[in-house]
């Protein structure tokens, strides 16, 4: 069985590629997201999102359009676009 973070991470990619599918595409999908090289300073859920997303727009399933994600922080009074692990533990913001 997965951990949580694993689980919630499929969630976070799920979500807003689902809509995105054409409605008359009945066949069973599953998509496998998979991180080969990580250097630890940040987060991979919204890499992960555009991955996927751009692995289906390539693919023959019916995407309406191709889909982005990127992570944003609020530190210090400024937002911040793909914040470090370290900058998020004081953000008071976690949007992706």
């Amino acid at each position: 069985r997965p951990a949580e973070h694993e689980v919630l991470t499929c969630r976070l990619i799920d979500r807003p590629i689902r809509p995105m599918v054409d409605s008359g595409w009945h066949y069973e999908t599953q998509l496998l997201t998979w991180v080969l090289s990580y250097d630890g300073e940040r987060s991979c859920s919204a890499l992960g999102i555009t991955a996927s997303a751009g692995a289906l727009w390539l693919s023959d399933i019916p995407l309406k359009k191709p889909i982005a994600a990127a992570e944003v922080g609020y530190v210090d009074g400024k937002l911040i676009l793909n914040p470090t692990n370290e900058e998020m533990e004081t953000s008071r913001l976690k949007l992706t």
